[in-house]
């Protein structure tokens, strides 16, 4: 997930818990472009004293749908929620978050997530012309 200024950014949902592993989806859309559904399976690594969310040991599975911007936003969040729920009945984990962040600000939508408790936020600096 990526969060810059121009992308407008509706919710993001996250299941977590007691399980070693969580979910993640993020809705968004850029400037021109239908809605994007992004979200990703995380499956935690061995604890050996030494967690780190960015070493690069989790295994994670990203997928993404693309939806037309038409759909109304409640719409997206509603069937999100139905994904949500069906996974933490399933067993997936405890529980979800749903995060609303309904701007096209990166700084938003950073300051949002990085309040959570579940948050793993790192800055990442650009160097060059990037």
């Amino acid at each position: 997930m990526e969060f810059r200024d121009g992308r407008y950014c509706l919710a993001v949902f996250f299941i977590y818990g007691k399980e070693h592993r969580d979910w993640m989806a993020s809705i968004w859309r850029d400037e021109e472009g239908p809605w994007c559904i992004e979200y990703r399976f995380r499956y935690y690594a061995e604890d050996d004293g030494k967690r780190d969310s960015f070493d690069g040991r989790d295994r994670k599975s990203w997928y993404d749908l693309k939806v037309p911007r038409e759909e109304p936003e409640a719409e997206l969040i509603r069937k999100i929620t139905l994904v949500a729920e069906e996974l933490v009945r399933g067993g997936y984990n405890d529980r979800y978050d749903l995060v609303m962040i309904r701007s096209d600000r990166g700084v938003d939508g950073i300051k949002a997530i990085a309040a959570r408790p579940w948050a793993h936020v790192k800055e990442l600096v650009h160097k060059g012309n990037a």
